[in-house]
């Protein structure tokens, strides 16, 4: 085999890995989001939001139907604010991270078909 067609195959185990290491690591900080954090489950109010739900509940608000703010310019506003917790800003740098990972992942995956057009293919079931 060759050491670029191997060097594509290293490349997409490390990026599936890598993404599915940043998405586990997300779902943690998802879930130490301290408005849920010490939630009650025996009590009879609803569950609370977590920040981020916030923020896009607070967007959907001031949006008009024609044009409103960004998220992003919500999100900030409320980072200045201290509404949101590190926990959830946390877990928006993680998701940029895993978007990445995803784009790169996609590149190798790209990569290898294009190679595999190279090759004959032959049916082992036939």
């Amino acid at each position: 085999m060759s050491k670029k067609l191997e060097n594509l195959i290293a490349g997409h185990a490390y990026w599936s890995d890598r993404k599915s290491q940043l998405k586990k690591q997300g779902a943690k900080e998802a879930e130490s989001c301290e408005k849920t954090a010490n939630y009650n489950w025996l009590s009879n109010k609803p569950f609370p939001k977590t920040c981020i739900e916030t923020a896009f509940n607070s967007r959907n608000k001031q949006f008009d139907g024609y044009g409103g703010p960004d998220f992003n310019d919500v999100w900030n506003e409320m980072i200045g604010d201290g509404e949101i917790c590190q926990h959830c800003i946390n877990v928006r740098a993680l998701k940029r991270k895993r978007m990445i990972a995803s784009r790169r992942l996609g590149c190798i995956r790209a990569a290898i078909t294009k190679a595999g057009r190279n090759f004959e293919y032959s049916n082992p079931a036939n």
